[in-house]
């Protein structure tokens, strides 16, 4: 495995609404796991509750969530990307029961002038996000003053052997940055620390979803929609993508994620 020189956090990698829609429906259409299945069941979502959103994007699971809710502005998403926040909206007009979205950093959720009330909501979660919070511990300090005190905080990500195929797979030719392994490796050890030193009830779910792509056009359509793609390895891309499929009729990788629930603040 190559070694990185790239020390940016995963914050300060761009990410947009096509290459974020590019990944999920890759994931969807050549996975045998979906996750907006798989999570409001695992998020033990309770009628008439109180919900946070945390990175919710264009708030797909949110919506999914509030059905359960079924009461009206009872669920809010936070992004702090624009552009994401106007998608959830449009995707979201007319949608019953009515969901609500704004434009807010998640490290500043606890801040003195957040909206949030202390003790507002019963339970508040991030799926996939929470690797971008510039400091994932203060940011879990804000969430746990804004839940009530038998609240659950649930934040799912990706861990251990994630995606290990495919980056085995980059890595012959280019670096890694070691943000983004980290993130996708060993950062859901350390929101596990903060759960069991800070929550009386903390339990793990897992999620894996093994993606087939059937073809060198899937492969490239994927590895172009990476936060992390980067042009200059476009001719490496090229050269290993191509040989690998001189021998082999599809590219076999998968996503594996852990949920962490905390429930009961110390």
């Amino acid at each position: 495995m190559l070694m990185s020189e790239d020390k940016r956090t995963c914050a300060e990698f761009v990410d947009t609404i096509d290459k974020l829609g590019t990944r999920l429906n890759t994931n969807t259409q050549y996975g045998d796991n979906e996750l907006k299945t798989w999570l409001p069941p695992h998020l033990e979502v309770r009628e008439g509750e109180r919900i946070l959103d945390v990175g919710c994007g264009d708030g797909t699971q949110m919506r999914l969530v509030a059905e359960t809710i079924k009461k009206d502005h009872m669920c809010i998403g936070i992004d702090n990307d624009p552009e994401m926040i106007a998608k959830a909206k449009r995707l979201s007009e007319g949608f019953t029961p009515a969901v609500d979205f704004m434009v807010m950093d998640m490290d500043a959720i606890g801040n003195d002038n957040s909206p949030f009330k202390d003790d507002e909501f019963d339970l508040m979660y991030s799926v996939y996000a929470f690797y971008y919070s510039q400091n994932e511990f203060k940011a879990l300090d804000g969430m746990k003053k804004k839940l009530k005190p038998e609240g659950r905080i649930a934040i799912t990500g990706p861990y251990k052997d994630n995606n290990i195929d495919w980056f085995n797979f980059l890595n012959q030719y280019m670096d890694m940055a070691d943000s983004i392994m980290a993130s996708t490796t060993t950062f859901m050890e350390g929101i596990k620390k903060y759960a069991d030193e800070n929550f009386s009830n903390v339990r793990t779910n897992e999620f894996v979803n093994n993606i087939t792509l059937p073809s060198y056009e899937a492969l490239k359509e994927y590895w172009v929609a990476n936060i992390y793609y980067d042009p200059k390895y476009d001719e490496g891309f090229e050269k290993f993508a191509r040989k690998h499929f001189e021998t082999n009729d599809k590219f076999t990788y998968f996503k594996k994620a852990q949920m962490i629930i905390m429930e009961g603040k110390k």
